[in-house]
């Protein structure tokens, strides 16, 4: 199901001018050699909608049926024929580009993290929904490279409240990898990791945690650094909220598991 909302939509069919039926300039069979060299689907074999439809009606189908990747690969490319194809260009028209250009920068950052919402607040902490209220911002800005050092902070918040529900004596001036050093401990004491390949792959998070102190240190925007690229700024950003959501998951099972053991000792209620 796509992402791409209808009022979106809306922006790029006034820049395509498809009011008449249209897609930029294309003919039929550009229009299906266009499709088939982007994203490998033949638009008039009927998959997505009736062939006899104009071009514009079967890019909006295309929208409503494709996945974000393949709408945000279609968008890109027909963003960089309208800038190449169209010869006068009004500050109207360029802001509107410019519009589109964000939009679909939004869906496209907001499909390549794919567990951006294991980032959740802990006990109603109002400090960590505005740490995570900016980090979504700039995920869907497309500028992770400025998500670094808010989400170490939010990382090392975290921990600090994983330490504190399950009584885990830490210092405030640990780091981060000792944050979550602490908690994989603990895990492990307890015994709640039943597969040994889950145990060391908690245990390397330490060491990644260590690695992520640099690049929060040396290139984010904590200080004056030369910013990290993109692409592997989003990838960082990635593996660190799925290593959330597998740490969530395991704090809801011992949530669950301690609600259950509570209830069975309750006393009987007559």
């Amino acid at each position: 199901m796509s992402s791409f909302k209808y009022t979106d939509r809306l922006k790029f069919e006034k820049l395509f001018d498809m009011g008449g039926g249209y897609v930029l300039w294309f003919s039929n069979r550009t229009f299906r050699d266009f499709f088939i060299s982007t994203v490998e689907i033949d638009i008039y074999d009927g998959s997505i909608a009736d062939n006899s439809l104009s071009k514009a009606n079967l890019l909006r189908a295309f929208w409503e049926k494709a996945d974000d990747k393949q709408i945000t690969v279609v968008n890109r490319e027909l963003l960089k024929i309208w800038v190449d194809a169209t010869q006068e260009k009004s500050e109207s028209d360029l802001s509107l580009y410019d519009e589109c250009v964000l939009i679909n920068n939004k869906l496209s950052g907001m499909m390549l993290v794919k567990n951006i919402s294991a980032l959740r607040s802990i006990d109603a902490d109002e400090s960590l929904d505005t740490i995570i209220a900016d980090i979504k911002h700039n995920i869907e800005n497309n500028k992770p490279e400025l998500t670094l050092d808010r989400l170490h902070n939010y990382l090392v918040n975290y921990g600090r409240k994983l330490c504190d529900k399950h009584g885990i004596r830490y210092s405030s001036n640990n780091t981060l990898n000792t944050l979550f050093g602490l908690y994989n401990k603990w895990l492990h004491d307890h015994e709640l990791l039943e597969s040994n390949m889950s145990s060391k792959i908690i245990g390397s998070i330490v060491k990644l945690f260590d690695d992520f102190n640099y690049v929060r240190n040396n290139e984010s925007a904590a200080h004056p650094n030369p910013l990290l690229n993109k692409i592997e700024s989003m990838f960082i950003v990635d593996t660190i909220c799925s290593i959330i959501e597998f740490i969530n998951k395991i704090e809801d099972v011992l949530s669950d598991t301690a609600k259950t053991t509570t209830e069975d000792d309750d006393p009987l209620p007559f």
